[in-house]
């Protein structure tokens, strides 16, 4: 294997076959972890059926998980 084209740490890689691969160096940074998610209270007390709370919708846990991986690449810059 002919390991050329390394241009800086996040260059491309030059295999040898006429395929140059982008990477992404991620020296020193784990993988993003998935914030826990918040569960929901039992809803079967007379209180929650005469005065519901007013809450924001829940997020979807792959939006959760995206701004998490966002917040975390953002911290490696």
């Amino acid at each position: 294997v002919n390991m050329k084209g390394l241009d800086g740490i996040q260059g491309p890689v030059y295999v040898g076959t006429g395929c140059v691969f982008n990477r992404q160096a991620l020296y020193g940074y784990g993988p993003p972890s998935m914030p826990s998610l918040r569960k929901r209270k039992d809803s079967s007390s007379c209180f929650s059926c005469c005065c519901p709370s007013k809450k924001k919708p829940a997020q979807d846990p792959a939006e959760v998980y995206r701004d998490a991986k966002r917040e975390d690449l953002n911290a490696a810059i």
